[in-house]
């Protein structure tokens, strides 16, 4: 009962050995933080587990969760080999559970405010009264974005918030008409059809925010970390590496200094509050 609540809640997507990989090298786990829906999440992915399995000689699982929430808690633990996380869910992880940074998305990340084209929001002052989606408030999009809107006077009291699951999926609702606006990440815009890209608007984005990144595991051996270091590093150069820069909204994999690191502990206190606060 327990494994299958694991593979249920988990999400657990499991590929085959690839060709060459010793059959005694147990599978590299790797998180990956729900920022998509699952489909177009494990899709966009592939490539990478692919190159990874590959190069590192081991099979590679890719793991995804039900809500951000869910993927914190298990990133904390620690539960995996390997975290594909944002900024500060990857710095909490390091501070709090000891993963080793390797690589980080080099590409902005920017949070906006979107709305249907044909709406008669024009900036972020007509937000007021109106029903914004946003996925998570633990999202760090969310954390700057809303504070942002607040600086500026549109509080969070002053709109209808309605929970998305992912934040493509609050794009969809501002497609479709559901909601009124949706606060997301800039890349979110390349992973949703191409019909509703052109039903969407932006009217405001926020400054460059740290991006994604990839932590290991304390306990996983210097040489496996530097092999994926590598394989990550060498990734933009495969024909699988393209395909995915071309269609994640990514611009490449960079390595990661400790001193970048630093700089994320801005948003650590309020993503404690946030955990603390909320269920």
């Amino acid at each position: 009962m327990i494994r299958i609540a694991a593979v249920l809640f988990a999400l657990t997507f499991c590929f085959a050995t690839p060709a060459g990989a010793s059959n005694e090298a147990p599978p590299l786990r790797v998180a990956v933080v729900p920022y998509l829906t699952t489909n177009v999440l494990l899709k966009l992915f592939e490539p990478l587990r692919s190159h990874l399995a590959q190069e590192m000689q081991r099979p590679v699982e890719l793991y995804t969760a039900p809500d951000i929430r869910t993927h914190v808690k298990r990133i904390i633990k620690p539960d995996f080999d390997a975290v594909i996380t944002a900024a500060h869910m990857g710095r909490l992880a390091q501070l709090e559970a000891g993963y080793q940074p390797v690589a980080g998305f080099e590409s902005p990340l920017k949070g906006i405010v979107a709305v249907h084209k044909n709406s008669n929001i024009r900036d972020i002052q007509d937000l007021k009264g109106r029903s914004v989606a946003v996925n998570d408030h633990l999202v760090l999009v969310s954390i700057v974005t809303l504070k942002d809107l607040q600086k500026q006077g549109v509080k969070l009291d002053d709109m209808q918030i309605v929970p998305a699951v992912t934040q493509n999926s609050s794009l969809l609702s501002v497609a479709r008409g559901d909601v009124d606006a949706a606060i997301t990440a800039i890349f979110t815009l390349n992973q949703i059809p191409e019909g509703q890209q052109q039903d969407i608007r932006t009217i405001y984005t926020t400054d460059r925010l740290p991006n994604v990144m990839f932590l290991a595991n304390k306990r996983l051996p210097d040489a496996q970390r530097e092999a994926m270091r590598k394989a990550l590093l060498g990734f933009g150069k495969t024909p699988g590496g393209e395909h995915f820069f071309a269609t994640s909204g990514f611009n490449g994999i960079v390595p990661l200094t400790e001193a970048y690191m630093k700089t994320i502990d801005v948003y650590i206190a309020e993503t404690r509050r946030i955990l603390a606060s909320e269920p």
